[in-house]
């Protein structure tokens, strides 16, 4: 009987995994999404006596590559970031498939949802041991593709006019949303 009800529970499980393989796919689609990166910390290095603020909002152009998923900026003037996502081998439930990869880069803070929101120009860059180009995230996507949200696995810095805070490991969230 035990042998039976575990022959059932992997072959719902199998049946869960993508038809390609044990990852499902990741249900983005082409075009410019706006991206948001926001400390969720006050473990933050001066903060808040820096006053250079913690949070950034950016656009990226996101593609397909193979079964990776690769943003970057929209224009030379938003900086040199790249995002590279892909599947992981944690099974989607029926609202949110898993992903992971890395970010490396810096970002401009330039974009303005609303033009009623005041400019401001921030620079967000990961900040790695010596010699890596990138850091590790971690999010899920909602199976529509619209939006998307992670965790930065290493420090991130805000810097503006001079001043600079740096935020650790696991304290910053991203998000993705299509622009609309």
């Amino acid at each position: 009987m035990r042998t039976g009800l575990l022959a059932a529970a992997l072959a719902v499980l199998a049946s869960c995994a993508s038809p390609t393989g044990p990852f499902a796919e990741l249900p983005y689609t082409p075009g410019v999404y706006v991206v948001e990166m926001m400390s969720v910390s006050q473990q933050c290095s001066g903060w808040p006596t820096s006053q250079v603020g913690t949070s950034a909002i950016f656009l990226a152009e996101l593609r397909q590559n193979g079964t990776e998923w690769v943003a970057r900026p929209t224009n030379s003037a938003q900086g040199n970031f790249e995002f590279v996502l892909r599947p992981t081998a944690a099974v989607a439930t029926s609202s949110f498939t898993y992903f992971e990869g890395t970010f490396g880069g810096s970002a401009i803070d330039a974009y303005r949802p609303s033009p009623a929101m005041p400019p401001a120009t921030f620079r967000v860059a990961q900040v790695t041991p010596a010699g890596e180009p990138t850091v590790a995230i971690e999010g899920v996507i909602n199976l529509g593709g619209q939006f998307s949200q992670a965790e930065i696995q290493g420090a991130v810095e805000f810097r503006r006019a001079g001043a600079s805070t740096v935020c650790p490991a696991g304290t910053v969230r991203i998000s993705f949303q299509r622009a609309p």
